[in-house]
């Protein structure tokens, strides 16, 4: 499932002196081919979706984002998104891109 664009997310900040970073994100994910009812399901829930990203991405520092790893991050979105499904569950989290910007 590839239907997101990038998403630009502002991180949390720790001090008021402290500028957010912003994460730029473009994730697809895999999923049991032929799957019509999970991809109809996914297009449907897009904006949701989309929501758990810049939720997850804007409750961390850039730095907390830095020491979880990429891998966590993918896990731990996985399983929320996963969470919000009914009609079956995403295999796997790619990101096409994974920038941060200071």
């Amino acid at each position: 499932f590839t239907d997101f664009s990038q998403i630009r997310i502002q991180t949390r900040v720790e001090s008021e002196k402290e500028e957010p970073a912003v994460v730029v994100v473009s994730p697809w994910f895999s999923y049991p081919a032929g799957d019509k009812a999970l991809f109809e399901e996914l297009s449907q829930k897009e904006r949701q979706i989309k929501s758990i990203f810049i939720n997850y991405f804007s409750s961390f520092t850039a730095k907390e984002l830095l020491s979880k790893g990429e891998y966590s991050v993918k896990e731990e979105l996985l399983e929320k998104i996963n969470s919000q499904l009914v009609m079956g569950k995403v295999r796997s989290l790619y990101f096409n891109d994974y920038i941060f910007i200071d």
